[in-house]
């Protein structure tokens, strides 16, 4: 037996449309011309008090569905996995954001549901569809009756869309793959073709659309497209501002990736602004014990830095931290980056000797998690040599340029811009100490 549930029309007369299966609430949804109402399985769920074409307003009206409403509503989540903090931008003095390693954990545990979820949820709705059940639909009690001919078009409907967008996921999990194999040419392509998919069958009012487009902002991004990407994320926020919430940890992501995307762009303050949103519903809803709050804390710390406001920033790089030491350990690549970070802002106030105590804290993390052949053990290696050259220590800051250079050599080869730049420093450091 499937229970009935009802939807009141808040400001049509009180009057409640009563349905007894997913199809009759789909030819409900058809019937209203509504954006924001949606099913899963059998059950109804309304995503936040949505306004309509009409102007009115609908939510759910039985207490057991208003209960199921406030459980589901969160539900949802990114279908790429390891992605919202997925990719390091590129930043000035060296401050490294953290959103390409345990910025991401808490996320990459809501992806993999939401994607198990989704395949669930497709799998119940076809058998619903194929079950051939009469559609009948009553409003304040007068039952209307739905021939059998409707019903079996709906059916086909029904079984086109789940098509698609079984068609619109492997596109989706294909461009996973390619983006963790750092190809985010053809990763954005597949991106862009579930898109298109999902708003041609969902519109673009729901939120597995949302998570396109922030998976698109994501790869253009880290293409260092920045204006595409925070277009995309935008998006993405304004559809889950709409349907989420302002207290869902997806609009929380969001907000983070406008704000990597504004760094970007060297609009600090904009960015700041966004980091700190971000922060605040991380904060009320995964508290502050929670990686990904760790994550906007170094994100808003790095800010501050930008802006040269240093004790703040480093009061949000020791908070962050404080929760990766106590979450992540000692050796976790995202706790050498807190004291990495530390060590840039010790730098500009001047305190030689606390930041390079950081810079070795960090490099003994990386040199254990990463090995001598990373890009960040160089980067770590270099500002020690300026720090280094700064208390004019020119031998040792040589030694730390040289290792340095060595290891950009291997990861980048001769014409990059790393490489270039230690060269600069080491030549910097002979002519201080008169060898030039």
């Amino acid at each position: 037996m499937i229970t009935l549930k009802t939807i009141t029309i808040a400001n049509d007369g009180g009057g409640t449309y009563v349905v007894s299966n997913e199809k009759e609430f789909d030819r409900l949804l058809d019937s209203l011309n509504t954006k924001y109402l949606e099913k899963v399985d059998d059950h109804l769920r309304v995503l936040g008090y949505a306004s309509l074409m009409d102007g009115r307003t609908y939510t759910a009206g039985a207490s057991h569905v208003t209960n199921e409403v406030s459980t589901n509503a969160t539900a949802h989540h990114q279908d790429i996995s390891n992605v919202a903090a997925a990719h390091q931008p590129t930043l000035p003095s060296d401050a490294r954001s953290d959103n390409d390693t345990d910025d991401d954990e808490g996320n990459k545990k809501r992806r993999a549901e939401k994607l198990t979820n989704n395949k669930t949820n497709r799998k119940e709705k076809q058998k619903a569809a194929n079950e051939g059940e009469t559609i009948v639909i009553s409003r304040d009690s007068e039952p209307e009756e739905i021939n059998n001919s409707d019903a079996n078009e709906q059916q086909l409907d029904e079984g086109e869309k789940e098509n698609q967008l079984s068609k619109a996921s492997k596109f989706i999990n294909d461009g996973n793959d390619l983006y963790h194999q750092c190809k985010n040419a053809e990763a954005l392509t597949n991106y862009q073709k579930g898109l298109e998919i999902r708003l041609a069958v969902l519109g673009n009012s729901l939120v597995d659309t949302a998570d396109s487009y922030y998976n698109i902002g994501i790869s253009l991004n880290n293409q260092k497209k920045y204006d595409e990407a925070l277009t995309n994320h935008q998006k993405a926020l304004e559809i889950r501002l709409a349907v989420l919430g302002n207290s869902h940890v997806d609009t929380a992501d969001s907000y983070y990736n406008i704000g990597i995307s504004l760094h970007n762009q060297k609009k600090y303050d904009e960015a700041l602004t966004n980091h700190q949103k971000a922060f605040e519903i991380r904060l009320a809803v995964l508290g502050k014990s929670h990686v990904d709050t760790a994550g906007s804390y170094n994100s808003i710390g790095i800010a501050f830095t930008k802006r040269k406001k240093y004790d703040e920033s480093l009061t949000n790089h020791q908070k962050a931290l404080e929760i990766r030491l106590a979450v992540l350990g000692k050796r976790h690549v995202g706790t050498a980056n807190s004291y990495f970070n530390i060590g840039i802002v010790y730098e500009c106030k001047v305190k030689h000797k606390e930041a390079l105590n950081s810079y070795r804290q960090a490099l003994d993390i990386q040199l254990e998690v990463l090995g001598n052949h990373h890009d960040k053990v160089a980067d770590t290696y270099k500002r020690m040599g300026i720090v280094l050259t700064k208390q004019n220590q020119h031998g040792k800051a040589r030694v730390m340029y040289q290792r340095a250079l060595d290891i950009y050599l291997e990861v980048h080869g001769e014409g990059h811009s790393h490489v270039a730049g230690v060269r600069k420093n080491m030549a910097k450091g002979l002519k201080l100490q008169g060898q030039h």
